[in-house]
């Protein structure tokens, strides 16, 4: 077992334990780490000299379909290898994720969809701050930046408040994907939301501009960053509770605010610059097409949603909330 076969088998482990912790069974999970090692068995044989590739996939699937998988098997395992890449390149494990829809194999039936999309109902009420509780402020204000700023899990628990750029509504990403720097513009609704959850008295009084923007103090620790199972969980309960989907992961949103963004008149290249995209094909992969004339017109009233209660938090703000 080399190096390589190792990080992966430790990734894996990280996976199956975000898995746990955001309440699947066991019995789910041991279907998950028996499916991920059927990939790492193959690939040892290879002796591998780097992270998997696309060739490393394809030879898999092949060897899957000469070995007697029935197709339908073989796509749904690569699949469950598709999700676990996913969260691997969110928690910067790997640089991207070998599993393309090219490689699938071509089954009759719709796979399960890793990514879920919200309608925009779905949008318009999680830009709506009409919950209650301690962390409420805290919660909504991560939300809301997940699916206006279309920032990754890793990125979104490495932003310090001088990250943020009030005066011209910026947030800079100083560390993201490939640790490149980028600067993504904000609507009011983001603003407004972190200037709420600032003035909650969540994130401690003591902490300065170059601490982190969302963390926590538990285990006695001080003020310090969250894990990506810590967000996942988050997004997940929160989704749920405001629209009722369920399963809905971190990275989703990111596809969602693209979706909504691409519907509502922002062109290619400037989702790109914001997305951090090397090339404008992933961009359009993440955003897909634009909708119906009726399509765009129900994200025209999200966008209405969103602008109302920009309005709303501002004037909560300014009665010294």
């Amino acid at each position: 077992m080399n190096k390589n076969t190792v990080k992966y088998q430790r990734a894996v482990q990280a996976y199956l334990n975000e898995l746990r912790f955001t309440g699947h069974s066991e019995n789910t999970i041991a279907n998950y780490s028996r499916r991920l090692n059927y990939f790492l068995s193959f690939w040892e044989t290879t002796d591998p000299q780097g992270d998997p590739g696309k060739d490393d996939v394809r030879a898999w699937r092949d060897s899957l379909l000469d070995n007697g998988v029935k197709p339908a098997t073989a796509k749904q395992y690569m699949i469950e290898l598709s999700a676990f890449f996913e969260y691997a390149v969110e928690d910067e494990v790997y640089e991207d994720n070998p599993v393309t829809k090219r490689l699938m194999p071509k089954v009759k039936e719709q796979g399960k969809q890793y990514t879920k999309i919200l309608d925009c109902e779905g949008i318009a009420a999680l830009f709506e701050n009409t919950g209650s509780g301690h962390y409420w402020p805290r919660n909504y204000a991560i939300i809301t930046l997940l699916l206006d700023g279309k920032v990754r899990n890793a990125e979104l628990r490495d932003i310090k408040l001088k990250d943020i750029d009030f005066q011209f509504s910026e947030l800079t990403i100083q560390k993201g994907k490939g640790n490149k720097t980028r600067v993504v513009s904000l609507s009011d609704i983001s603003v407004s939301a972190i200037k709420l959850y600032l003035a909650s008295g969540i994130r401690p009084a003591e902490c300065t501009a170059d601490d982190y923007l969302f963390g926590s103090c538990y285990g006695g620790k001080g003020w310090h960053k969250c894990s990506g199972a810590w967000l996942s969980a988050l997004v997940e309960r929160h989704v749920k509770k405001v629209t009722g989907l369920p399963g809905f992961r971190s990275h989703s949103m990111r596809h969602n605010g693209t979706v909504f963004d691409l519907n509502n008149g922002i062109p290619m290249e400037r989702l790109q610059a914001e997305l951090g995209h090397s090339s404008v094909t992933t961009t359009e992969l993440y955003a897909g097409k634009l909708g119906s004339k009726r399509h765009q017109a129900g994200f025209k009233m999200a966008v209405s949603s969103r602008d109302y209660w920009a309005e709303k938090n501002k004037a909560q703000l300014a009665q010294g909330a």
